[in-house]
């Protein structure tokens, strides 16, 4: 499912996901419309141990900063898409 820079030249745009390198596929706004691609055709979730951040707060530093730079994971694209 990748997303070939020649392919994204020719065209001009892409639509991710990309499944196949053929000129045909332009892309689709579903990654996984009917099934998910797992042997039962159900989502797979994972839980982990929750971890106390690293950083403290601290009248010095009395705040998180994020960058928000995954775009596809975090950000919705309302301020910088």
């Amino acid at each position: 499912m990748g997303q070939p820079m020649k392919k994204m030249g020719e065209l001009g745009y892409i639509q991710w996901p990309c499944r196949d390198e053929s000129e045909a596929d332009q892309g689709t706004s579903y990654l996984f419309k009917e099934k998910f691609d797992t042997p039962n055709g159900l989502a797979q979730f994972f839980t982990c141990d929750w971890v106390a951040p690293i950083d403290k707060l601290t009248d010095e530093y009395p705040m998180v900063l994020s960058t928000v730079r995954e775009v596809g994971h975090y950000s919705c694209r309302s301020m910088n898409g």
